[in-house]
This record gives C-alpha cells, structure tokens and sequence, in this order.
C-alpha cells in the first residue's frame, strides 16, 4: 500500500493556513539569522496514477501562499508551489521500512521569497497508511537557516509618494445596479492623494503603536482602526511634518486635548469640523477617492475597478477574495498601480472616507460640486477588501459602517489639499 505525503509538509516547516474570514492568521517566528518556524498541518492527499498527491494552501512568515502541490510516490519526488511573491525549489528522498508501516522521508528545499531565501532541512517519518484517500494532521517545530534575508518577521522598505489630482468634473456612480447614481461632480481643489494605504509601519511611527491584526509583516496596510482613529492620526502627523492640522474638536486641532478616542457613536467627535484649505492630512472626501481611483475612467455603464475595467485582470491591480492565497492583507503596493500611480484602491482593505453616508443611490442625480455627505454617524468605505469579492472592490461601490468600528479589514489613506 502506498503512503500519503499529507505529514511530508509539517517535516520541513510549512505553515498550512485553514482559511477564515473571521481573523487574520499572523503565524509565528523570531527574528534573526535563524527562526523556529511555528506550524500546523492539515490537508488531505490521495493515491493516483503516478503517485501520491497533496495539495492546499499555505502561510510561511506570515504572508499566505497558494496551491502547495507535493507529488511522487516513488523513491524521489518534487514539489511545485504556485502565488504570489515567493518559488520553492527541492526533492525529497523516502525510504519504505521493511514492514510497509513507515516511510522515511529526508531533503532539502530553498524557498524564495521576496525578501530572502530559507533553505529548510527535513526528515521524519509517515505511518499513516492510505487505500484510496486519507487525511492527516500534525504541528510543532522546526528550526531552518535563512540567507539572503532573514528567517523571521520581514518587511519590505515602502516609499511613501504623494500623486496630484488636478481639480476637474468627472461623472461620479455607476448605472449597472444600487451602488450610486451616476451624476456629474465638480472638484474645485487641487489635492494630493497618497499613493498608498497606511501601512503598519507608519502608523506604529506616529501613534505608538501597531492595532493590527494581521501582523507578520509591518509594509502591510494597518487594520482595526475606526474613523476616529484616522482622524487622529492625520492630525498628529500634521504635526510632526510641521503642517496646520485640517481637524478641530471642540475647539482644538491638538488630539491630546480631544481625550480617548471612541469605540462607539459619540456627538463631539461626529461634530468634528475639517478645514479643507490648510495643508495639513486628511481623509479623502468619497469624491475625492472615487476621481483618484478611476484616475481619469469614464465608464458609468458597468462596473469598472481601479486600474482596469475588466474583471478578468482584476488580479494584477488588487488583492480579493480570488486571489488573497490566506486570511491575510498583504504588503502594499505589490499589485499594479492604477493610471495615476495609485495602489490598492481596490482590494486589500477597505479605505475610510470623511463623509457621512448618504444612503444607497449616494446623492442622486443632479450636479454637484465638492461634495462631502451628509451629517450623520455612519461613515463612508471604500475600496473593497482582500476578503470581498470583485463587485464590492469596484471604485463605484459604496458601503458604510459606524465610525466607531474597528475591523480587520479597516484601513485607510491620506491626502491633503494642494497649496
């Protein structure tokens, strides 16, 4: 009888992510020139013509992967990794015990991600025999040596780049279904628009700390922040680069005077004003990040995402639920920007808004001009997320949430009015 490889992928160190939508899966490691990997294992393999066969999904240092398929039922076999950003190269050798009760395996592979190489070394045993199918689990440790990078947690270096948005009239919604009527809107102000989401990394520089939940990885986007939280955190930046911040509560543009920042609807923070004319940071207004993601895209008919207008390529300009590869953000600008060089503006995480919510169907369809929503508490998110799927990632789609609301698919980006 033949053995499965299932346990093959637990010997080397492989992190095999059970996907859910419910947390992100952060994995674990140390830094440093070597790491112990932590990991799980649990996946199914079958016999087959020409050998046995596994497949399923990854996670290693934290970034997600996708279809690990191990082959080769014979003396040797290869194994084959497909997604985003990293290559596995290798061969195993298995040796049958006389008894037909274990199988031994031993070998080498070199994954390559992008940050560095790790060369992990394995060697075990299988004594889970297989007729037909079989699944099969197992988790611990395994220490592996890295070069070229490290073993542990890695980020890639992000350079923060501000893109301008000359003032203009576009046609703002999209006919196709309720996302928002189609109307012409009127932007009176120049505006920069960062050219990315706030990563881990900037947020951790300015606030103190990083309330994300997928960690692993600091040039991933932040998450779990709320409304309130972006609104502090513009301020204070503000501040750092020596701007004039654009947010006043009760009577202060200086966050430490607006006391802890709430979890829930709360009429002083909702009251905040916002002086478009400064230079400081902001969120964009639903206008705003709507101009900058179709980045000069006219079509109204049909959805359309920003970078392209067919959802066949929509894997190249974002991260979503087809090809997230785990329950994961993921680093930003690793995807295709759109026209004007913005990244992410669909997909990854869904990005706060200033506005109040206005309701489906957004403001009807007459002409507006400079648009910021209505008073109220719900606040307007956009973009779409790494878990959502293509229709909520298109740059017409409009949702909301209380502003009091931390998610793990929460993030945001800045910009600021041009002087």
């Amino acid at each position: 009888m033949k053995k499965t490889l299932v346990k093959l992928l637990a010997l080397f160190g492989m992190v095999l992510l059970a996907a859910s939508m419910a947390a992100c899966d952060n994995g674990s490691s140390d830094d440093g020139d070597s790491a112990g990997l932590a990991y799980t294992s649990t996946g199914a393999g079958s016999t087959a013509t020409g050998g046995t066969v596994y497949s399923g999904s990854m996670t290693v240092d934290s970034t997600a992967y996708t279809t690990l398929t191990m082959q080769g039922d014979s003396s040797s076999g290869t194994a084959v990794l497909s997604g985003s950003g990293a290559s596995i190269s290798g061969s195993y050798a298995r040796a049958v015990a006389a008894s037909a009760a274990t199988t031994a395996y031993s070998g080498s592979y070199t994954i390559t991600f992008r940050f560095g190489t790790i060369t992990v070394t394995f060697s075990g045993s299988i004594v889970t025999l297989v007729s037909g199918s079989v699944t099969a689990s197992g988790s611990g440790t395994l220490a592996v040596q890295a070069s070229g990078g490290t073993g542990g947690t890695s980020s890639k270096t992000v350079t923060t780049v501000f893109v301008k948005m000359d003032a203009g009239t576009f046609s703002m919604g999209c006919s196709a279904d309720y996302d928002e009527t189609v109307h012409s809107v009127t932007l009176t102000r120049d505006f920069w628009i960062c050219d990315h989401e706030v990563t881990q990394a900037e947020y951790k520089a300015v606030m103190g700390t990083n309330p994300s939940s997928c960690t692993g990885d600091e040039s991933r986007p932040v998450e779990q922040v709320n409304w309130y939280d972006a609104l502090v955190y513009c301020n204070r930046l503000s501040q750092q680069e020596g701007r004039t911040p654009c947010y006043t509560i009760s009577g202060s543009t200086d966050p430490a005077d607006w006391g802890a920042v709430p979890t829930s609807d709360n009429a002083t923070w909702i009251g905040v004003a916002c002086d478009f004319d400064t230079n400081g940071y902001r969120l964009p207004t639903e206008a705003e990040w709507e101009y900058a993601a179709r980045a000069g895209d006219t079509t109204t008919g049909t959805r359309t995402w920003s970078g392209t207008s067919s959802e066949s390529s929509l894997g190249s300009y974002a991260w979503y639920s087809a090809n997230r590869g785990g329950s994961t953000t993921h680093p930003v600008k690793d995807k295709q920007p759109n026209a004007k060089g913005l990244y992410d503006m669909s997909g990854n995480v869904h990005e706060w808004c200033w506005d109040g919510w206005t309701g489906s169907g957004g403001y009807g369809s007459d002409a507006v001009t400079d648009p910021t929503g209505w008073t109220c508490s719900s606040r307007v998110v956009r973009g779409g997320s790494c878990w959502d799927y293509a229709n909520n990632c298109a740059v017409s789609t409009r949702l909301n949430s209380v502003p009091g609301a931390r998610d793990y698919s929460f993030g945001f980006r800045v910009c600021r009015s041009a002087q």
